[in-house]
């Protein structure tokens, strides 16, 4: 079943990842698992998990490539970028034309809550519905490093 609203965030106890449903009690950020809901047991608060909220990323409802859940916070790939290069004619209009250079596009996955969208700054020419070229390789918590090679 797939789920709208899933949150993944990591959990304060052990640093792992943890999906299902986001809410806050008492002051403290929490996800209750996925597993919740096949249980039989109907008391939910012995299965939250509480986590920390500056990790907690909202689900995109979309997959990369390799079919992998794509959420807020998760660092993109896109490779062989073909890259254009712009021109001016003498008489000032300008036109473009691709090159055979290729790079690889490194970019990270933003929720913007006017117009409630996600977007991925760092792509250019990003469009969500090319994402099955895309791939998922990390998040902005556990592999800032990523980061230090967006252009």
């Amino acid at each position: 079943m797939e789920h709208e609203m899933l949150f993944r965030g990591k959990r304060t106890d052990n640093g792992e990842w943890v999906e299902g449903w986001f809410f806050k009690h008492l002051g403290k950020s929490y996800i209750l698992p996925l597993e919740a809901e096949e249980s039989e047991h109907t008391y939910f608060f012995d299965y939250m998990v509480e986590v920390d909220p500056s990790t907690v990323g909202r689900y995109t409802g979309l997959t990369d490539k390799n079919d992998k859940k794509i959420f807020q916070g998760d660092v993109l790939i896109d490779r062989n970028v073909t890259i254009w290069e712009d021109y001016v004619k003498p008489d000032g209009s300008k036109w473009s034309r691709s090159t055979d250079k290729k790079v690889d596009e490194i970019g990270v996955v933003k929720y913007q809550q006017k117009g409630a969208r996600f977007l991925c700054d760092g792509i250019r020419g990003f469009w969500w519905m090319y994402v099955e070229k895309l791939e998922v390789i990390g998040n902005i918590h556990d592999n800032p490093e990523l980061l230090e090679t967006t252009p």
